[in-house]
C-alpha cells in the first residue's frame, strides 16, 4: 500500500507562541477594568507626575491612570499590539515590539506610582503594592514577547 499520497493533518512543532502573550493581555484588560472602577469609588487618583489639581478620578483615569489602574491610551496600544502579534506575518513583530513599548511605559508607571507622595487618600502601602504589581506585569509581558520573538521559528 502507498501511503505517499495520505495526509495526515499534524499540529505545527512551535504552535503559536503569542497565545501565552495574548491570554495575558486579556488578563490584564480585565484586572484595569475592575481595578479602574475601584479605583473611582474608592477615590484612588493616580500620585504619578504632577498632582495639582487633579480633577475628576472617573475622566483623569484616561489620560493618567489612577493610583492602581493604567491610563486607557497605554492600554489601547498593548491591545492592538497583542492582536498584530498574533498574526504571521510581518506585523508580527511590529506588535511584539509594541508590546515591548508599552511594557517600557508601565515600568515607568509602577515605578512612579511607587515612589508617589502618599497622602491621607492614597496611602503609601497602596502605592508600594502598585508599583510593584505593574513591575511584574510589565516584566511578565517583557519576558513573553522575548519568548515570542525567539521561538518565532
Amino acid at each position: 500500500m502507498d501511503t505517499s499520497a495520505v495526509t495526515v493533518d499534524q499540529p505545527r512543532a512551535s504552535g503559536d507562541r503569542s497565545r501565552p502573550l495574548f491570554r495575558a493581555t486579556v488578563a490584564i484588560l480585565v484586572y484595569n477594568v475592575i481595578a479602574t472602577v475601584v479605583a473611582i469609588v474608592v477615590e484612588l487618583p493616580t500620585r504619578f507626575g504632577p498632582s495639582a489639581d487633579p480633577g475628576p478620578i472617573a475622566t483623569e483615569w484616561i489620560t493618567r491612570g489612577t493610583a492602581i489602574s493604567a491610563p486607557l491610551m497605554p492600554l489601547l496600544l498593548l491591545l492592538a499590539s497583542a492582536v498584530l502579534a498574533r498574526r504571521r506575518d510581518r506585523w508580527r513583530i511590529a506588535g511584539l515590539v509594541g508590546v515591548l513599548i508599552v511594557s517600557a511605559l508601565f515600568l515607568t508607571g509602577a515605578f512612579g506610582e511607587a515612589f508617589g507622595e502618599p497622602t491621607d487618600q492614597v496611602p503609601r502601602a497602596v502605592l508600594v503594592s502598585s508599583g510593584v504589581f505593574w513591575t511584574l506585569v510589565a516584566l511578565g509581558l517583557i519576558g513573553l514577547s522575548i519568548r515570542a520573538i525567539v521561538r518565532r521559528g
